[in-house]
Formats: C-alpha cells, structure tokens, sequence
C-alpha cells in the first residue's frame, strides 16, 4: 500500500511538479493550495505525511502547524517544511511546532525533494 502524502503548498506550479515527482515515487499524494483548504483535508484524510510551506498569503504554514497541533487526530502526522527560511530563528520555530524535518525549495529540484521525503518518510 503507498504512502498518502498532502501538500499544502500555494504556488500551483511548484504543488504539481513535487506531486508529480511524488506520484512516481508510487506515493498517494494530494494538494491543497490554500491554507485553510490543506486544515480541512488534513483533517477529512489518514495522512502519512504532511509537506508544508510557510510563506502563504493570509495564513502561514505557521498558523497551519498551530490548527495541526490543536487536533489529535492529525497532530500525530509527520510534518516536513518545504520553505526557503532558512534563520536559525525560523528553524527554532519549526521545531518548537513539531515538524519532523525541513526540505529547502531554493537547493533541490522536484525528484529532490521526493527524494528527501522518502527519507523522512524511512525515519518515521
């Protein structure tokens, strides 16, 4: 059985080419390119995975890890960012919020990334 991964990301172009590579990579992969929109399915779905911007218009990834948190059901899915901050700050916070891992969009390309996730998706 594949592993079902939701991207919340609000750049279509970038959402489709990482689903695209995760889609090879044999992963289930949906997307939302709304925050709020990526709550609700986080919440409607058994996700194994979680890939997360930060950086979105009205809501940050930010806010979405806090709603994450909120709710035990999902509060247990692994979360990756997928962000170009890069702060020691930033990755404090990141951390504080629980996300397992960050994946930087500046340094790797889409096959990349799928890459980096089946390695988070390995440690969990």
């Amino acid at each position: 059985m594949s592993k079902k991964i939701l991207i919340i990301e609000d750049n279509e172009a970038i959402s489709r080419s990482i689903s695209y590579a995760l889609t090879d990579a044999d992963y289930e992969v949906e997307c939302a390119t709304d925050p709020l929109k990526g709550i609700s399915e986080a919440n409607t779905g058994e996700y194994d995975l979680i890939l997360l911007d930060i950086v979105m218009p009205d809501y940050s990834g930010y806010d979405v890890m806090e709603k994450i948190n909120v709710n035990p059901d999902i509060k247990k899915t692994p979360v990756v960012i997928f962000s170009n901050l890069d702060r020691p700050e930033d990755k404090e916070l990141i951390k504080k919020l629980g996300a397992i891992g960050l994946i930087s969009k500046a340094d790797m390309d889409s096959q990349q990334v799928a890459t980096q996730v089946k390695k988070f998706l390995d440690e969990v």
